[in-house]
């Protein structure tokens, strides 16, 4: 799965887009590996990779259906699971436990 999301992010990054560097196959193998990562996501940070990613691949991702996996995943304790909430554009509740954490 990290290599998955590496490759795409890498790949979206160092050009216009995916389909400079990756041909139909690998992409649909990419894709396929990250949409059935969706059901095992443990943490904010890796639901945000596995979203973003799809996105880089072409993928639409809605933000609330985003936003709502993530924000289930956030841990009071985690400044990354925080960071990657709002990096996805979600707004997470600040509770007083997340507040002492930032």
């Amino acid at each position: 799965l990290l290599l998955a999301v590496t490759i795409a992010n890498a790949a979206s990054k160092t050009g216009p887009g995916p389909s400079n560097y990756l041909n139909n196959e690998d992409k649909s193998r990419l894709l396929s590996i990250l949409k059935s990562a969706q059901g095992k996501l443990k943490s904010a940070a890796e639901a945000h990779f596995v979203f973003a990613s799809l996105r880089h691949l072409g993928e639409q991702v809605p933000k609330d259906k985003g936003c709502s996996k993530i924000e289930n995943l956030v841990s009071d304790s985690e400044i990354k699971d925080l960071y990657s909430a709002s990096k996805f554009g979600c707004k997470p509740k600040l509770t007083k436990a997340r507040a002492s954490t930032v």
